[in-house]
């Protein structure tokens, strides 16, 4: 597969010596939570070679990205952030990489991102699949929340809904109210979530991914994960169809033909 550049090519990124909450408009205590640090000159030549070997067919989302006049800014942290209510987070979520939902575009990476260097295929790794996510949250936010427009809204049925309606895979986005997809049962919903507690609970974590994989494939998406709300969707099928195509069997031929035309634009 055609990488993105040739390696010699440095890719127009900033590397942050340290991160500050306050001067990020973040809360201290998630800085005391994810334990800010630098990242070391082997991390840097990883980070850079990953976004090298990303495919040619992501060249005209990411040359939005990677802009010579303004570098996208890299941050590490020990542990990723995990809200568990509006007040807290929790230090051991399994949070490999994020980007923040407001302040200047910067994409945050964690001792679980370096750590995963399972391949996905033959051409690619999770640190890769984890890396072009979330590129493509930026993506999202650069080009007007194309996950929250109309048209994308309707290929899956996605709906806002009051949190007094069933809860579905839905994360949260107001204080009272949280999107759902539809057309899936809450039956069908319930019963996959009790499957996926009981297999976690027992240690087979292979089981359960593989469970997640299915489900989310029974409904037209990648995995569940792209179930979670239309943001996630939209970066769980890009990610999913310049890297891992496979996982875009059961993806309604609009939605990827919708892709291809994304893909295929020309940016100023």
């Amino acid at each position: 597969m055609k990488a993105l550049a040739d390696s010699s090519v440095t890719p127009p990124v900033h590397f942050a010596e340290s991160y500050n909450c306050k001067e990020n408009y973040q809360p201290q205590n998630l800085c005391v939570v994810t334990r800010p640090r630098p990242f070391t000159p082997e991390e840097k030549v990883k980070v850079l070679q990953l976004i090298n070997d990303l495919p040619q067919t992501a060249s005209p989302m990411l040359s939005q990205l990677l802009q010579p006049k303004n570098p996208l800014t890299f941050y590490r942290h020990q542990f990723g952030k995990k809200r568990v209510n509006s007040r807290s987070f929790r230090r051991n979520a399994l949070i490999y990489a994020w980007v923040p939902s407001s302040g200047h575009p910067s994409l945050h990476l964690t001792d679980l991102f370096f750590a995963a260097v399972e391949n996905i295929n033959t051409d690619f790794t999770l640190q890769h699949y984890f890396l072009l996510h979330e590129m493509c949250h930026l993506f999202d936010k650069k080009m007007n929340d194309l996950s929250l427009s109309t048209e994308f809204l309707n290929f899956y049925d996605w709906e806002m809904v009051d949190y007094g309606k069933p809860f579905m895979l839905s994360g949260v986005e107001t204080r009272n109210q949280h999107w759902q997809l539809s057309a899936i049962s809450t039956e069908d919903v319930e019963a996959f979530r009790e499957q996926i507690r009981e297999l976690h609970g027992l240690g087979k974590n292979e089981e359960a991914d593989r469970l997640s994989f299915e489900f989310g494939q029974k409904y037209g998406h990648p995995g569940s994960y792209s179930m979670t709300n239309p943001r996630e969707n939209f970066a769980e099928i890009l990610t999913s169809e310049l890297l891992d195509p496979q996982r875009m069997a059961n993806v309604p031929t609009d939605v990827r033909l919708w892709l291809a035309r994304l893909l295929a634009s020309k940016y100023p």
